[in-house]
This record gives C-alpha cells, sequence and structure tokens, in this order.
C-alpha cells in the first residue's frame, strides 16, 4: 500500500507539469516513442546491460521500492548491477504492453508485466512475476528518459 501511494503521489506531483496547454502534439507518435524506449529498457534488461540501461534514466530518476525509495541515475543502476549479479536469477524477461501522453506531450507513462526465473535457496526454480510502471519524461533533445520506475 505504501509504494502505490508513492506512485500516487509522483502522479499528483507531475500531472500538472503534463497538462501544460501545448498544441501540435502527435500523440500517437509520442506514444509509440514511449512504447520504443521502453523495449530498449527491455533489452538491456534482457543482456543485463546497465551501461544501456543508465543512458535511458532521467537524471531526477526515482526507482519505488519496497525496502527502500531509490534516486538518481547511480543508485538506480547501482540496483539493476547487483539486481544482475544475484546467482539466484536464472532469467529476466519483461514485456511492455501500453503507454500513455500527457497533454503536454512532455510527460507519459507506460506499463508492462515482468518476469524472473530464480533459484529458491533449495536450488529449486521457481516463478516471480508482475506489473511495472514507468513515468516518462521528455528531453530537450525530443527523447524519453525513464524519471519513476515502480515494479
Amino acid at each position: 500500500m505504501k509504494n502505490l501511494l508513492s506512485v500516487v503521489f509522483w502522479i499528483i506531483l507531475i500531472f500538472p507539469i503534463g497538462c501544460k496547454n501545448q498544441l501540435n502534439v502527435n500523440f500517437e507518435a509520442e506514444k509509440s516513442s514511449i512504447l520504443n524506449v521502453d523495449n530498449s529498457f527491455s533489452e538491456a534488461v534482457s543482456k543485463e546491460n546497465v551501461e544501456s540501461l543508465v543512458e535511458l534514466l532521467d537524471k531526477d530518476v526515482v526507482f519505488v521500492s519496497t525496502n527502500k525509495n531509490l534516486n538518481g541515475q547511480e543508485e538506480v543502476g547501482t540496483r539493476y548491477r547487483d539486481f544482475f549479479n544475484d546467482s539466484t536469477i536464472l532469467s529476466i524477461t519483461r514485456k511492455p504492453l501500453a503507454s500513455f501522453v500527457f497533454p503536454s506531450g512532455e510527460i507519459g507513462y507506460s506499463t508492462g508485466m515482468w518476469e524472473n526465473i530464480r533459484l529458491n535457496p533449495s536450488g529449486e526454480k521457481y516463478q516471480a512475476s508482475g506489473s511495472y510502471l514507468f513515468i516518462w519524461r521528455k528531453q530537450d533533445d525530443g527523447t524519453w528518459k525513464a524519471l519513476v520506475i515502480k515494479t
């Protein structure tokens, strides 16, 4: 519940940014761009490529976690590096499903599913899965970078 409240807080916080009146936003193209960058993030995760993954993070990124929220590219990159180095994780997959762009064209989000095959303490395989929400911020150069990550 605490994490859900954190995500709601972030959406409420950034919603006004996404509601500036701006004309000439091609929403379908921007939604497609967000799905493309989410697919790039998924590819970086599947290849366990922390450097490529960090390039897709906004400088102000926040990773919302049950244990402790992480702030900034360095902390989030370290979290993924530790995750990739966890020998109990055998495979990682992500599947982006949908995206949305706020009226300004400056903020959007994507949702999808993730799945990990892991080893329990007895050495037996098990599957962990769930959904994720990424909030993306459009950069000055027109690219999208992850601002908030909730898995």
